[in-house]
């Protein structure tokens, strides 16, 4: 079995954090912004790979909204949607069923695709919000009991639509 030097591991390992540090950060106040909808709090704190989180809904239909961004498109719709389907107990889909599974949207800057993603006890919003001059993808997560997406959903689509990109 080879071996790797420590050095070259270290070496390694330090790009991959300052790499994964780069692309899960916040952005600077020149970058995306967005209208946070009536109802919706912004939780103070960081959480890994989030850019912001927010709380909506009281009691059981209490919710949290998680955003994030990456370079690129970071897996592609289809392997997002499929990585969201199995968080809530669904199988995956194939390329071909992808249009029927997905919302897309256009707002200046931005191609954009909605889901409604229905497990059993739980469903997700989600949305892949493709920043085009920026070359990077925005991800919006809720997830709930089918009453408080249900309180949510329209909020949530109004949300994704909302974004605006760096000047």
């Amino acid at each position: 079995m080879p071996t790797i030097p420590t050095r070259r591991l270290s070496r390694w390992m330090l790009a991959v954090v300052l790499a994964f540090t780069v692309a899960t950060t916040a952005p600077a106040q020149d970058e995306a912004a967005w209208t946070v909808p009536a109802g919706w709090t912004k939780l103070d704190g960081e959480k890994p790979m989030r850019v912001a989180t927010f709380n909506a809904g009281d009691g059981a239909n209490a919710v949290e909204v998680a955003i994030s961004v990456f370079p690129g498109d970071v897996g592609g719709l289809l392997g997002n949607v499929n990585r969201w389907r199995g968080q809530v107990g669904l199988g995956p889909i194939t390329q071909d069923q992808l249009a029927a599974n997905v919302t897309p949207f256009e707002v200046p800057g931005f191609a954009g695709h909605t889901m409604r993603l229905k497990g059993e006890a739980q469903h997700m919003l989600g949305a892949a919000i493709k920043e085009v001059k920026a070359e990077r993808t925005w991800f919006i997560k809720l997830t709930g009991t089918p009453a408080a997406i249900d309180a949510q959903e329209a909020a949530f689509v109004a949300f994704a639509k909302s974004f605006v990109p760096a000047k």
